[in-house]
C-alpha cells in the first residue's frame, strides 16, 4: 500500500514539473514577441533625415535617391513624378535628373492648345457630348529635388525644394 501511495506522489510531482516547464517554455515564448521599446518608437517615429532636407545626400544611382525621395514624399504626405532629364552627350549617362510634386505646373485647358487647322466640309449634325469633369490636379507646388553627377561619378542632391503650397 506504501508503494502505491509513493508512486502516486512522484507521479504528482512529475506532472507538477511538467506543467512548470511548460508554463516555463510558454512563457519564454511570449517574452520573444515582444518588442522593446525603442524598437516600437523606431517603427512609430518617422526618420527626422526622411522629413527634413535632402541637400547634399549622394548615391551610386540615381534609382537608390529616387527611393529615398519617394520615401521623403510618402513621410511627408504627397506623391511624386519625373521631372527632366540630362544625359552626357553621345551617351545614356545622366547627368541631371529632376523629381517634382506631382501637383507642379499647370493643367493644359484648351486654351493654350495648338488648333488644327480646319477644312470644310459639309456641317453634319453631331451629337452633343457632355464635357468631362476632371479635377484639378496641377496647383504651380514649386517642391522639387534635383539630382546631379558630382566629379566623383556619383549622384548628389543639389537642389531640395521642400514647401508645397498644397499640404
Amino acid at each position: 500500500m506504501e508503494d502505491v501511495l509513493n508512486n502516486c506522489i512522484e507521479n504528482n510531482a512529475l506532472a507538477q514539473e511538467r506543467e512548470e516547464e511548460e508554463a516555463t517554455n510558454e512563457i519564454e515564448a511570449k517574452e520573444q514577441h515582444i518588442i522593446s521599446d525603442s524598437e516600437v518608437i523606431a517603427i512609430t517615429k518617422p526618420d527626422q533625415n526622411i522629413v527634413g532636407t535632402l541637400m547634399g545626400y549622394t548615391a551610386e544611382t540615381v534609382e537608390e535617391l529616387l527611393g529615398f525621395y519617394e520615401k521623403h514624399a510618402s513621410a511627408v504626405g504627397f506623391s511624386i513624378r519625373k521631372g527632366n532629364t540630362r544625359f552626357k552627350v553621345g551617351t545614356r549617362i545622366v547627368l541631371e535628373k529632376t523629381y517634382l510634386c506631382s501637383a507642379a505646373g499647370v493643367t493644359n485647358n484648351g486654351k493654350n492648345k495648338k488648333k488644327k487647322v480646319q477644312t470644310v466640309v459639309p456641317v453634319v449634325p453631331k451629337k452633343e457630348r457632355k464635357p468631362r469633369q476632371v479635377p484639378i490636379t496641377r496647383t504651380r507646388c514649386r517642391a522639387c529635388l534635383r539630382v546631379k553627377m558630382n566629379s566623383e561619378g556619383r549622384y548628389e542632391v543639389v537642389n531640395h525644394v521642400i514647401m508645397h503650397n498644397m499640404i
